[in-house]
């Protein structure tokens, strides 16, 4: 339980950095990557996550107004090692389809169930990587897998924030909502490549109407309304009379990579095959 309280409280922190930072730029990247390659280390990279469907709007009229979004991608590793990898975006940053095509936001984005928002302009699938974090697996380290009983090591968190308001009026109202997508590491026969390729890249997409990552097992989808009270650095749950805002990934692509190459495989030698003939004699 006490391992479970440190998991918690530092993602109350890196959130509440998240939401509070002032950058020069309002869309920023807050990363820890400090977990080293190695054996059981693997790299987990989100791609093509650039549309989220509006669970709950946030507001009891039906239209929120959608101020701040984080999308962050988290692990924990053995010795508190927990790494993640966030950007923030604010309503300026966003975009929605509506009859004319693709609006730009501003900076409360009205909102309504059902709507898509997204992150860029051009939609098309790349090869960029969004988020990465180093992740450890090993089904044989009964330590670790006993702090882990169900295996889940790795996060997609949507963070979103909502104001409460008319318009562009901030009333910092601080009504947020956020959506989990966890998963574990798969026990792969042979280790994956340390690139990203179509043997490694799981799909995360709306099967028989659920969130779910093609390829990947055990994976479990939660959602819930937050409260922020002043000078608060957690959230706390509450009751709401509209609770939200809530988003979550439309579309995404993970890919789980080694962090070590394969060992190269050397061809035989003539003199490697008249040894072995020598031995056979």
């Amino acid at each position: 339980m006490k391992r479970k309280a440190n998991i918690a409280a530092a993602l109350g922190l890196i959130t509440a950095a998240l939401f509070s930072a002032t950058p020069a730029s309002a869309r920023n990247a807050i990363v820890k990557h400090d977990y080293p390659s190695g054996q059981n280390v693997y790299r987990v990279e989100i791609r093509n996550l650039n549309r989220l469907e509006v669970l709950e709007a946030g507001d009891s009229d039906g239209v929120g107004e959608l101020h701040e979004l984080v999308v962050q991608l988290a692990s924990f590793n053995p010795g508190s090692r927990t790494q993640y990898d966030g950007k923030r975006y604010t309503g300026k940053e966003l975009y929605l389809i509506n009859e004319g095509g693709i609006v730009s936001g501003n900076r409360n984005m009205p909102i309504r169930v059902g709507q898509h928002v997204f992150t860029k302009t051009n939609r098309r699938p790349s090869d960029e990587t969004q988020m990465w974090v180093h992740a450890y697996s090993n089904p044989a380290d009964r330590e670790f897998n006993s702090n882990y009983p169900n295996g889940v090591s790795v996060r997609l968190e949507i963070f979103a924030l909502e104001l409460d308001c008319a318009g562009q009026r901030v009333c910092r109202r601080n009504s947020k909502g956020s959506t989990t997508i966890s998963f574990k590491i798969p026990e792969f026969e042979t280790p994956p490549p340390n690139r990203c390729g179509p043997s490694n890249t799981f799909r995360l997409e709306k099967l028989d109407g659920e969130l779910q990552i093609s390829g990947l097992s055990d994976t479990r989808v939660s959602s819930r309304a937050h409260k922020v009270p002043v000078g608060a650095t957690w959230w706390l749950l509450t009751k709401h009379k509209k609770g939200g805002p809530r988003l979550q990934p439309f579309n995404a692509d993970i890919c789980i990579a080694s962090t070590t190459r394969r060992p190269a495989i050397r061809r035989p030698t003539e003199r490697d095959r008249e040894l072995a003939r020598g031995r056979r004699r």
